[in-house]
């Protein structure tokens, strides 16, 4: 089995909360273009650690819809799904509108929790606009917390 993701930031962060109690029960959304075995491998032991690698926004709708009880959101944002990148299947007013289910998502049910690690993104003529609109898209003081 091939594996491209042993080591990375989402996962030493969700474990080292996780380890200290801070957190009981985290979503990870992982949207980079390919599938971070390494963080589903880390916690594939771990039934409190639930990883989505994005097939499409109607997937990260029902995979928000299934994990309410989740206390921490945590985003491996990659860009290399755009259009103009090795993924070619989103816009730049995609990554915006998947920020705001996330953020949307944790303020609802994780009380405004979440954080995002950049990932991939090798266009570097449209990295700097869809990190910008994604960033947009998780501004959580555009979204009601409960």
């Amino acid at each position: 089995m091939r594996c491209y993701c042993w080591f990375n930031n989402v996962a030493i962060a969700v474990e080292k909360l996780r380890s200290e109690k801070l957190v009981s029960k985290v979503l990870i959304v992982d949207i980079d273009l390919r599938l971070g075995d390494g963080t589903r491998n880390i916690f594939a032991q771990a039934p409190e650690v639930v990883y989505y690698h994005l097939d499409s926004r109607e997937g990260l709708e029902q995979c928000l819809e299934d994990n309410r009880d989740c206390d921490l959101v945590a985003l491996s944002a990659g860009f290399d799904r755009h259009i103009e990148d090795w993924g070619k299947t989103l816009k730049t007013e995609d990554f915006a509108e998947i920020g705001k289910m996330i953020a949307s998502y944790a303020c609802d049910y994780c009380g405004g929790r979440y954080f995002a690690v950049l990932e991939g993104g090798y266009n570097q003529q449209v990295l700097a606009d869809n990190v910008k609109a994604m960033l947009k898209g998780l501004d959580y003081k555009n979204h009601k917390l409960n």
